[in-house]
């Protein structure tokens, strides 16, 4: 019994199974493929160019899985922190419109952007704007350099006056939009800064009339050391995108 088993074993069963270093084939399929390719090399020719195509075929599909996935994550909104989101109706078609500010939490300088949003009448929301420059990034000069100390502070809407508010060293300033013209046009700016002692200046500049005044009073009194009040037109009005806070002397 145990030499037939074993007959069989080695002369019927180890013919037919599949064997690893075979390539996963039988010896009978191994010496039938062998055979033939060396009677007829079309044959290795032709199995050979077929494993060509198939591993030609597998890498093709492996870069296209590569590039959708590198498109995919170029495509990613980068600005991944929402600061701050307020409503308000800012073009005066009684709908509530949306300004929306994100930072960018992973790049260096940190930097901010400010999106406004218009309320369409079937309830979707339309970009109208958007600006990476009006609001300074949180580190100007990289995470390990000098901060400026001109820090995003705020940003409301109110009577259809979108205002943007920002912190200094010591003060604060403020710039206000209103949608006229097709577009958001700078109507007025404002400044309280103190010089480090005992003196406060503050600053009202309305860019519509163009009347600017400045005023400089001792802190913790109601002395004026100065007031000036002089008529500065600005045509035409600054429009918020192409606004760089403090770049220009007057705003």
């Amino acid at each position: 019994m145990e030499i037939t088993l074993l007959d069989w074993i080695d002369s019927w069963y180890n013919q037919i199974r599949r064997h690893t270093p075979l390539d996963g084939r039988s010896p009978v399929e191994f010496e039938f493929h062998h055979t033939a390719s060396l009677v007829r090399p079309e044959l290795g020719q032709a199995k050979q160019k077929k494993d060509y195509m198939r591993s030609f075929v597998l890498l093709f599909l492996v870069l296209i899985q590569f590039d959708c996935f590198a498109e995919g994550k170029a495509n990613l909104d980068p600005f991944n922190r929402q600061v701050k989101v307020v409503e308000g109706d800012l073009n005066k078609d009684s709908l509530v419109d949306k300004v929306v500010v994100m930072q960018d939490t992973s790049a260096e300088t940190a930097p901010y952007r400010l999106q406004v949003f218009f309320k369409e009448p079937n309830g979707d929301w339309r970009l109208i704007i958007s600006s990476i420059q009006i609001i300074a990034p949180q580190y100007p000069d990289g995470r390990d350099g000098y901060r400026s100390g001109d820090q995003f502070d705020d940003v409301t809407i109110k009577n259809g006056i979108l205002s943007v508010r920002f912190e200094l060293l010591r003060g604060q300033f403020e710039h206000k939009f209103r949608f006229q013209n097709g577009c958001f046009e700078l109507i007025g700016f404002s400044m309280n800064n103190s010089d480090g002692h005992d003196e406060m200046t503050m600053i009202d500049f309305n860019l519509s009339t163009g009347v600017r005044i400045e005023k400089t009073q001792r802190i913790g009194s109601d002395k004026i050391l100065s007031n000036t009040k002089k008529k500065v037109l600005i045509r035409p009005l600054p429009k918020l995108q192409d606004i760089v806070p403090l770049e220009k002397e007057l705003y």
